[in-house]
């Protein structure tokens, strides 16, 4: 069955569906459904019926922690707060019972403002709409800092991540379970 969106490839809809079809292989069209499931993992709810779960993704949490976009973001973090970044392989429980996700924020924000940055220098002094706009639909690769080793801009094309893979969710991995590879990182950008 495609899931289609967070709601649908939430908890509250996949544990009833695989309560009445057990059998039934999930394809979601959301990465963000690992929360949901590492929430069923620390419940104790066995099976897991996130067991399997396929989805688009990018690079596995162990190939991001090892790589230096996480190195470059966990030192600024680490340089900010005094405190060691959590990576993405081990979750982290808070006392509600919902997963911490400092580490997905601390990716977010930072490829967010490197990428502002790495636009606006090319922009140069003058960063108006249409510098901006003129810029980016002429940026073509954008080496610094994205989520995997393939990433562009150009006209039509906002979203610069083009590292994907199938991936199926595992819950003996990490400690509440994660994306496991099924297909090798492909470039799947359009330049």
């Amino acid at each position: 069955m495609f899931l289609s969106g967070n709601l649908a490839s939430s908890k509250q809809f996949v544990l009833p569906l695989k309560q009445t079809l057990p059998d039934l292989l999930l394809v979601a069209d959301t990465a963000d459904t690992l929360i949901s499931a590492q929430q069923v993992q620390q419940a104790g709810i066995k099976p897991n019926p996130f067991e399997g779960l396929l989805t688009a993704g990018g690079l596995s949490p162990k190939e991001y922690d090892a790589g230096s976009n996480w190195k470059y973001c966990a030192d600024i973090y680490q340089s900010a707060t005094d405190k060691i970044a959590p990576d993405l392989e081990h979750t982290i429980k808070l006392p509600n019972g919902k997963i911490d996700d400092v580490s997905g924020v601390i990716t977010n924000a930072c490829q967010t403002l490197t990428m502002f940055h790495d636009i606006a220098a090319r922009v140069g002094p003058y960063l108006n709409i249409a510098n901006w706009t003129s810029t980016v639909n002429d940026f073509g690769e954008i080496l610094s800092r994205g989520s995997g080793p393939y990433s562009t801009l150009h006209s039509g094309k906002y979203a610069a991540d083009d590292t994907w893979r199938l991936q199926e969710y595992d819950s003996s991995l990490g400690n509440t379970g994660l994306w496991k590879p099924v297909t090798p990182v492909q470039n799947i950008g359009d330049n």
